[in-house]
């Protein structure tokens, strides 16, 4: 499954739809599902150091795969990747929120084939391919 994270990242950046926000963990889960895994799309909060934001990862089989980290390794591979805590909960203070991106997750809870409507045509492309091969 960590293959089908790498090789699926790649692929984004190849096609670059590197900035295709909450696309990217959502098309992991479906690519992951189609291929026979058991998965969960978890939405919680990425911490590094002090700040916080909201995030939208993949489980599966107890694995957090968060395809974010993988892309920002791929873009900068001669850092070393940063660590950071995935939670569900948020424990203090006021986490980052974009609003577009949570109105997007909540587009996507409510109506899956209205959000993929919603989303640019070359993402829209982009997730036809892979779901093909």
């Amino acid at each position: 499954m960590e293959s089908v994270l790498r090789r699926l990242a790649l692929k984004i950046r190849l096609n670059k739809i590197e900035n295709c926000g909450i696309a990217a963990p959502i098309l992991l889960n479906e690519l992951l599902a189609k291929k026979g895994f058991k998965t969960k799309l978890v939405q919680g909060f990425a911490s590094l150091k002090e700040e916080s934001a909201w995030h939208v990862w993949v489980e599966c089989d107890g694995i957090q795969l968060d395809i974010a980290s993988t892309l920002h390794q791929l873009k900068n591979p001669d850092e070393p990747l940063p660590q950071v805590s995935l939670s569900e909960t948020y424990e203090e203070g006021s986490p980052q929120e974009n609003p577009q991106v949570t109105a997007q997750w909540e587009l996507y809870q409510k109506d899956s084939k209205q959000f993929w409507k919603e989303t640019p045509t070359k993402v829209q492309n982009f997730r036809a391919k892979i779901l093909k091969e």
